[in-house]
């Protein structure tokens, strides 16, 4: 907090580990099978089910979670797999802790109905198109429906986080360039000011090509350049600076533009008042791809946030990019 972090702390509702304490003082806390033994939820070998039925396991529950907060002065939870705890939990639950301080809710879910207790969802759907489209099996009306559905669907004002990996992706399917390739910046670059908040993963900044081991010690390797910090700082200082990435801001607008490749070039202006911000990506291999922008409401003078070169836009102004190249201008 003295260095103006906000501290979030990871909660696990559905299930803990065999040595819990509550195995010995409250078995009745979980779900057991005929022979009453404690029982994992799923195939997960190394956990055991919570009984979410239990009226006692939910206060115990709450009470837990009350301590980090009163203790610790935390500033929210991110809540794994949400979805597995009902969500009647999970209204009892920030009603109660709300009253102590006023949290933020991040569910590692991506139930629509979740958000009428969670402030912010992950975007697992559109982070597995990003997948597909680097693998060529989707292309970017595939992006778009998946970004329509999320402004069509999900309730006004809820946040959605946006990501290239995490340590699940990382670990089981993959660093975020055997997914995505020459497309992980670009796609970081969306992630980073498209509606919502970002997520950076531990070593992105590197950047950590390689898995790292789920169940075993596997300490990244923080030696030489750190080649992407100023990449990642600039992108994070838009966004966290700029009123037009401001996330849950009902004034923000987005405006999906018009280019003269749309088959190949994804741009948007987002806008809070005067204050745009103006993102335009080549999603392909293509070399000195020629593009005007034709949409009208991209005018006037706008810094490149990169570079620092100032570009002063009229309707039908042309740019040149490289293969996966992006622009991001700010005014």
């Amino acid at each position: 907090h003295e260095m103006g972090f906000k501290v979030m702390i990871d909660w696990v509702a559905n299930h803990t580990a065999w040595d819990n304490v509550w195995t010995k003082e409250h078995p009745e806390y979980f779900v057991r099978d005929s022979s009453g033994k404690f029982k994992p939820p799923y195939d997960w070998e190394d956990v055991i089910q919570i009984d979410h039925t239990s009226i006692a396991e939910q206060d115990a529950m709450i009470d837990a979670m009350k301590f980090w907060i009163t203790e610790c002065d935390i500033d929210g939870f991110r809540c794994d797999l949400a979805h597995l705890t009902p969500l009647p939990f999970w209204k009892k639950a920030r009603t109660i802790l709300d009253k102590v301080k006023p949290l933020f809710w991040l569910a590692e879910s991506e139930e629509i109905n979740y958000h009428e207790v969670f402030d912010a969802s992950y975007t697992w759907e559109f982070l597995h198109k990003m997948e597909a489209f680097w693998r060529g099996e989707t292309n970017i009306s595939g992006l778009d429906s998946v970004l329509y559905k999320y402004d069509t669907v999900f309730p006004p004002g809820a946040i959605r986080l946006f990501f290239t990996t995490n340590h699940d992706e990382n670990s089981h399917s993959g660093s975020e360039y055997e997914r995505m390739g020459d497309a992980v910046k670009t796609f970081a670059v969306f992630c980073a000011t498209w509606g919502g908040i970002p997520l950076i993963y531990s070593g992105q900044e590197l950047p950590n090509k390689k898995r790292l081991k789920f169940f075993e010690k596997d300490p990244i390797k923080w030696t030489g350049r750190n080649e992407l910090h100023d990449f990642y700082k600039t992108l994070l200082n838009l966004h966290s600076t700029h009123p037009a990435l401001r996330a849950g801001d009902e004034n923000v607008k987005t405006y999906r533009l018009k280019t003269s490749d749309d088959e190949h070039v994804f741009s948007y202006l987002r806008k809070n008042g005067d204050r745009e911000v103006l993102v335009i990506l080549n999603l392909s291999p293509r070399h000195n791809l020629h593009i005007a922008l034709t949409d009208e409401k991209v005018t006037g003078k706008f810094k490149n946030v990169f570079s620092g070169t100032i570009k002063v836009f009229d309707t039908g102004d042309s740019l040149v990019m490289q293969p996966w190249e992006w622009f991001v201008f700010e005014k």
